[in-house]
């Protein structure tokens, strides 16, 4: 299912989602939403980003962030599950038969 470079992908962003929650509890909040807003725009496909955002911006108050990154996330899951569809249905074609 995943091959090397992927695995090597996951493991080095869950590492960068690891210092960016290190960040978070020492209060380093411009820190932890640069990495969190960071691994969003390079597609970083958990929830956890996404999670984490929304509490920081709710605590500080930016509800147009809020109201932003929801729609971003809404999106983008959508759409992981759309590809997450359209692989399955490709592999029940394969192996109809």
């Amino acid at each position: 299912m995943y091959n090397k470079d992927d695995i090597v992908y996951i493991l080095e962003n869950d590492q960068v989602v690891r210092k960016a929650k290190v960040a978070e509890k020492s209060k380093d909040y411009i820190t932890a939403t640069n990495i969190y807003e960071e691994l969003i725009a390079n597609g970083y496909w958990k929830p956890e980003p996404y999670n984490r955002l929304l509490y920081i911006y709710d605590k500080a108050g930016l509800t147009s962030g809020v109201k932003e990154l929801l729609v971003l996330a809404i999106r983008f899951f959508e759409n992981q599950q759309k590809k997450q569809k359209q692989e399955l249905l490709r592999l029940a074609d394969k192996y109809k038969s």
